[in-house]
């Protein structure tokens, strides 16, 4: 078996063998691969004492940087119920929470280290053998952190160090930092989380140094209900160069106008409407929370696509995906998050460039047309049944709905394209 050509052929390799292949190559073959590049790396430097790293080097030429390595933390959620009974009032928002494994300011070759793939769960206290936690202030940045134990973290952390990555502090300390603005709580006093801590998968990205700064800028109240969306805290970007956007605003509770021809039940050949709507005159439809939380799971893992149009197994519009959902939809009102990857360098010009940063969001729904109000405002019927299609990155979601239902929405009985505002990729 030869070794692999490049770093990205290793990467996807690495990954078969353990189990992990998006792209359908058998676990055999990336374990023959594996032992392929082992084998061509030990040639290239016999010498026991020269690291892997080094090694990996002299193999694929890779490209030294700077390295910052974490992983997301997925129930957020938890600690963040933790830290308001606490008694803390501001916090960082769920997207920025994580446990840092990685802090190189010396650039490295990111491939030096060996992958890692899976989720990592801390157990709750009580079921770890050395399970001790403490909340405390960390860093002279004043960070106040939920300090816990893993040998796994430990292990992860110090193949990194020998792959050549530098560390600037005493040891390591895993963590998540909850707040740089403790307020008047007595950390001496508060009981530590003692539940489950489940981690992501690893992402890379390069150090930046101003980090700090950025993330004290995003913390939220403990109360609010909306999350303040820092985007140099929330994106990163992965060894292979994909945009990843730990959390993003894809739909909120909200009142939205629909002409009559743009709600299902029009009938395109006879001209008339199921519900007996003038096809002409513009209908409110509500979207309530309840409804946005009932479907949250339909908005996982669905295209993110770089212009509105309704997508489907046989029709999956390759040419316009520029990338996906993630799997943590999740109703906080008012808004419907979740975390996106954005695949294709277009896609993340277009977000970086600010042309096309807003999402909005295409769905099926089922129109009640009863009245009501919300929030003062009156609406001509209800959306319910949604169920998700998939998410656009527009350039200016403020337009009102112009969608083109007769090209195809009709034809599905799929809902209109909206394109009110549905939230800042940022």
């Amino acid at each position: 078996m030869a070794p692999s050509v490049s770093p990205a052929e290793h990467r996807a390799m690495e990954a078969a063998a353990h189990g992990k292949s998006n792209l359908g190559i058998p676990k055999k073959v990336g374990e023959e691969f594996v032992r392929a590049d082992k084998k061509a790396a030990d040639e290239l430097a016999p010498n026991a004492a020269i690291p892997a790293g080094v090694r990996r080097k002299q193999a694929f030429d890779a490209e030294l940087r700077t390295l910052y390595v974490n992983r997301p933390l997925k129930n957020a959620d938890a600690v963040l119920a933790w830290a308001k009974e606490a008694g803390f009032t501001k916090t960082l928002p769920p997207g920025d929470m994580h446990v840092t494994i990685a802090f190189s300011k010396e650039p490295i070759d990111w491939n030096a280290a060996p992958d890692g793939f899976d989720t990592e769960i801390v157990p709750a206290s009580k079921d770890q053998k050395d399970g001790a936690r403490s909340v405390e202030k960390l860093g002279a940045e004043g960070a106040v952190v939920l300090r816990f134990e893993s040998t796994d973290l430990a292990s992860r952390w110090q193949q990194f160090r020998r792959a050549g990555a530098s560390w600037d502090h005493d040891g390591f300390k895993p963590h998540v930092t909850i707040t740089y603005d403790a307020g008047d709580v007595d950390l001496s006093k508060v009981v530590p989380y003692d539940g489950p801590l489940e981690f992501g998968e690893e992402i890379f990205a390069e150090v930046d140094t101003g980090w700090a700064d950025k993330v004290k800028k995003n913390l939220q109240a403990t109360d609010s209900a909306i999350l303040a969306l820092d985007k140099d805290s929330v994106r990163s970007f992965d060894r292979d160069g994909r945009m990843r956007v730990a959390i993003a605003n894809i739909s909120k509770e909200q009142i939205r106008p629909y002409r009559g021809i743009e709600i299902p039940g029009w009938d395109n050949e006879k001209k008339v409407h199921a519900l007996g709507l003038d096809p002409d005159e513009i209908y409110n439809l509500y979207c309530p929370g309840e409804e946005l939380e009932k479907a949250a799971a339909t908005f996982n893992g669905i295209q993110l696509l770089r212009k509105h149009t309704p997508v489907n197994a046989d029709d999956h519009k390759k040419n316009d995906i520029v990338g996906t959902t993630g799997t943590e939809a999740k109703f906080r009102a008012p808004f419907l998050q979740n975390s996106l990857v954005i695949w294709t360098k277009e896609g993340i010009d277009f977000i970086e460039s600010e042309d096309q940063k807003e999402l909005s969001c295409g769905y099926h729904y089922v129109p009640v047309m009863t009245p009501g109000t919300f929030k003062g405002e009156a609406f001509h019927g209800r959306m319910t049944e949604l169920a998700g299609n998939h998410v656009t990155l527009v350039g200016d979601g403020r337009a009102g709905p112009e969608c083109q239902v007769e090209d195809s929405a009709v034809e599905l009985q799929w809902a209109a394209i909206e394109r009110a505002v549905m939230g800042m990729v940022a």
